[in-house]
């Protein structure tokens, strides 16, 4: 809760408070502020002078606040100046001072329930004729395909949705009278949906040749014009002599950097002269005023590597969790270089190890922010060109993260060991997989150029598969087949189980497994661990590989420890019978326990154990895989969720996947 919503709380009045106050009494005086009658020495002479009792509260009333000044206890640049000739705005998370005699023409919800980009709009002279009541409510155009424009399904190309905007749009028009500012703070540029930003709104002057798309996590420069400060971060200001508004002189926008990484706040102002130099500084003032709820904690180089280590492992986490990959661990936990053997790269395992040079780097950034950047480079010789993989990550003093994402175009990048080579032969007949294959997508990959993808996306309307379909896999990556073949303009495709991540349910989708006689996945053989078994072994497998492994027999876990995850928001699956047919949100951690870097295995706990084990505990797990309930199993989804419907024996498969919890032995910790 900002300052200026809680000033706004504490000056309603109390439930029980009247509506109207008498007027406050208070003892007449003989002289100036501090006088009090008191009673004369002689008769018939009244004195000016204060009472010793009250002269000696007032010195330890102020004594008192002199030492809690002098401790820090209250702080004088905090307390608001009621003689301050100011008003102020509070909301989104920003506060702005401004000339108490301007007036507010629009101002987000206290509530701050709308969605517009719009936060606040002030004039020195008033703007008629744009309120809420004069602006209207939203009107939505008819629909339009896409085109030209891009447009996602149910949008309005042309829509300003919230009020907001809508009254920034009317302000926009009407022309301005001798001696006006009007100024405008939002976040972010305020744009029409399907068309873009509007208003003073120049992307290339602003951002620079690059625009909007191209702004990413770049750093703010000096270079770039990045020479100011705001609340202590990056700010610019442009200046032009054109603005859309009728009658203006000049237009000032200030571009300031939130706190929040990739958010940047505009405080633009339109000015008509004359006077111009006055109306400037009052302008700027009021800009410059601008104030952010809060920072990110100062940057410490002492615990700058411990800071570094947890955003890698955070990074690392999700790269297994999500993607199902162990690559994100080669990095150093400090900033170095080290060489390593991959089996596993961005996008999964690799069809050959790949040698590969691991580097971390680290630099304070103008945002109080640590950045950091980890870069996989090769040398020619496996294959593919020399070349490099890269990604940067964005975190505060503590290593919580702000943002990450690719340092290059990685997708155009051919990684070793999973692109290049010599491609399969072609095929000299159709390429038949039998229903429960584990595949491998062969080099180089699908691609979403490929042929039979293009082909779908040009006869999107008339697919058999709406988008249930694989439109990306690198070479490397594994599917069990479900169901097919179905031919579609000259490619097989087939029903696949696609394990995204290793702790979450497989997703069914269609996979092209040919591109005219060139076979793009072929049948391989299960990659069954040797010796102990441990829950962190079986969560790197795909589903279908620990079957071909295992089958029912009896495994023991050791070390695991327990954990019940959230619910699904959306609906959960059903069935028959319940306890292996619905959805499982009891999770198995192996050694590295909750807060490692590898996630966890579903598990389903069998009705002869109950329907619970020991959370947080460390545990010894037995159990096994294709339980003998599977064979009537039957699975069904919510109807909204539009999932495709599973043959009998795909829902039998899907629950023979299931690790069944059957005892549990108490251990300590490993």
């Amino acid at each position: 809760m900002t300052t200026y919503e809680i000033e706004r709380l504490l000056r309603r009045p109390a439930p029980d408070e009247p509506a109207i106050l008498p007027a406050l009494i208070l003892p007449s005086a003989a002289v100036g502020f501090g006088g009090v009658r008191i009673r004369p020495r002689a008769a018939g002479v009244r004195t000016g002078f204060v009472s010793p009792r009250l002269l000696f509260a007032v010195l330890a009333l102020v004594g008192a606040m002199i030492s809690a000044i002098a401790s820090g206890a209250i702080r004088l640049d905090r307390l608001p100046n009621p003689f301050a000739p100011n008003a102020g705005f509070g909301g989104r998370g920003v506060t702005l001072d401004f000339p108490k005699e301007w007036q507010v023409v629009a101002a987000l919800s206290p509530f701050n329930d709308q969605g517009g980009w719009t936060t606040l709009i002030l004039s020195n002279a008033g703007v008629d004729g744009c309120s809420i009541e004069e602006v209207g409510t939203e009107t939505l155009p008819v629909p339009v395909k896409s085109g030209d424009v891009y447009v996602v399904e149910g949008d309005q190309t042309g829509a300003i949705h919230a009020p907001e905007d809508r009254i920034y749009e009317c302000v926009i028009g009407r022309p301005m009278t001798p001696g006006e500012i009007r100024l405008v703070l939002t976040q972010g540029p305020p744009q029409r949906v399907g068309v873009g930003p509007f208003g003073d709104f120049d992307v290339d002057e602003l951002y620079g040749p690059a625009g909007l798309g191209g702004f990413g996590f770049t750093m703010p420069t000096r270079e770039d014009g990045w020479t100011q400060l705001v609340d202590g971060l990056p700010a610019k200001l442009v200046v032009r002599d054109a603005s859309v508004t009728p009658g203006a002189d000049e237009v000032r926008t200030w571009l300031v950097h939130s706190p929040d990484v990739g958010l940047i706040w505009f405080v633009q102002s339109v000015l008509r002269g004359p006077d111009l130099d006055v109306l400037r500084t009052q302008a700027d003032t009021v800009a410059q005023s601008l104030r952010f709820d809060s920072h990110p904690p100062a940057l410490d180089v002492a615990t700058r590597d411990a800071a570094l280590a947890k955003a890698l492992d955070r990074a690392d986490r999700e790269w297994r969790e999500f993607r199902g990959s162990r690559f994100f661990g080669c990095f150093p936990r400090t900033p170095g270089e080290r060489e390593v053997v991959l089996t596993e790269g961005p996008g999964g395992p690799l069809l050959v190890p790949a040698r590969v040079t691991c580097t971390t780097k680290i630099a304070e950034t103008p945002l109080s922010l640590w950045r950091a950047v980890a870069v996989v480079s090769w040398v020619d010789g496996q294959g593919v060109p020399a070349g490099s993989w890269g990604w940067e990550l964005l975190f505060d003093a503590n290593g919580k993260g702000s943002a990450s994402g690719d340092l290059f175009d990685n997708h155009e990048v051919e990684f070793p060991g999973a692109a290049g080579g010599e491609l399969p032969p072609p095929l000299d007949g159709p390429l038949v997989i039998p229903i429960g294959s584990l595949v491998q997508v062969l080099p180089p990959g699908i691609v979403q150029d490929s042929g039979p993808i293009e082909a779908l996306y040009e006869h999107w309307e008339d697919s058999p598969f709406g988008d249930r379909i694989v439109n990306e896999a690198s070479a490397g990556r594994r599917f069990s087949v479900l169901d097919g073949p179905l031919s579609y303009l000259g490619s097989d495709w087939y029903l696949v189980q696609s394990q995204v991540g290793t702790s979450y349910p497989g997703e069914h989708a269609w996979l092209p497994a040919t591109d005219g006689d060139q076979p793009l996945i072929g049948v391989v053989d299960a990659s069954c661990p040797i010796g102990d078994l441990t829950v962190t072994d079986l969560v790197y497998m795909h589903p279908a590989e620990r079957l071909q492994c295992f089958g029912d027999r009896e495994l023991a876990l050791d070390p695991a420890i327990a954990e019940l995850a959230e619910p699904n928001p959306g609906g959960e699956v059903a069935g028959t019978p319940e306890w292996l047919a619905k959805d499982t949100f009891w999770r198995l951690y192996g050694s590295g326990g909750p807060d490692g870097v590898d996630g966890p295995l579903a598990v389903v706990i069998s009705p002869s154990l109950g329907d619970s084990i020991p959370t947080g505990a460390w545990l010894t797990v037995r159990g096994h895989f294709d339980d003998a309930a599977s064979a009537t199993c039957q699975r069904t989804f919510p109807e909204e969720w539009g999932a495709i419907p599973e043959s009998a024996e795909t829902q039998r498969l899907l629950c023979r996947e299931q690790f069944v919890v059957t005892s549990i032995e108490p251990r300590s910790a490993p």
